[in-house]
């Protein structure tokens, strides 16, 4: 029996050939392997770059913040050891509070208190006069001098003012009031007892006012020149 051989043709060994038509539809997922194998510039990128940052600044804070540590330790151990060596110096060296400014602008009494003070006491004393002597003598006299001065010492600072002008104004105002009170003595119209009443006490009574006044001023005057 004879075999034969047949000669093997060399398109059996070569290799395939791809059509146009499969390359172009493989083009598009080669480009998406190629695309997703790319790092891609988002915000997790800028994110992992400002963590990386973060970590390489964070050993500089803490060691900044454990050198203030040692410093503030150190500054409170050399007192203590200051103190412990001479407690005398260390007493001397302690700050003292400063102390409140006499008649600070926010402390006493107000003007309006001022002025109920002087009119209620100076009315006060008027009535008894007419109580006990049946018209205005000394002690209205001396209940405005009293309180004038007093209202002056005891106002607060901003104040003052109030305590200077009022007590002038205030005696004017008690004297009308006590016209209508006071009739002792006294006859003729309405007017007439009032005109020669008012003219009698603004006489007779212008020491007391004006000494009234003159005090208020001049402690109002001694207090503003102590605390300036």
């Amino acid at each position: 029996m004879r075999l034969s051989v047949e000669p093997v043709s060399e398109s059996v060994f070569a290799e395939p050939t791809e059509s146009p038509e499969s390359a172009a539809a493989r083009e598009p997922a080669h480009a998406a392997e190629a695309t997703a194998g790319q790092p891609k510039a988002t915000g997790d990128g800028v994110a992992e770059a400002g963590v990386a940052e973060a970590g390489v600044a964070a050993p500089a804070g803490v060691a900044a913040s454990a050198d203030a540590r040692s410093a503030e330790r150190a500054s409170v151990e050399d007192r203590l050891s200051a103190a412990m060596s001479d407690p005398a110096a260390a007493r001397r060296g302690r700050a003292r509070p400063p102390s409140p400014a006499p008649y600070a602008n926010g402390r006493g009494v107000t003007g309006r208190g001022v002025v109920a003070l002087i009119a209620v006491t100076t009315l006060v004393g008027g009535l008894a006069d007419l109580a006990v002597s049946g018209h205005r003598s000394f002690l209205f006299a001396i209940a405005f001098m009293v309180t004038s001065g007093v209202g002056a010492l005891v106002v607060r600072r901003r104040d003052l003012p109030t305590a200077v002008i009022a007590p002038a104004l205030i005696y004017c105002v008690l004297i009308l009031i006590m016209s209508l009170i006071d009739r002792s003595g006294l006859s003729g119209s309405f007017s007439t007892r009032e005109s020669y009443y008012v003219g009698n006490a603004f006489v007779t009574g212008a020491p007391s006012m004006w000494i009234g006044t003159t005090a208020a001023a001049l402690i109002g005057y001694l207090r503003i020149k102590r605390t300036s």
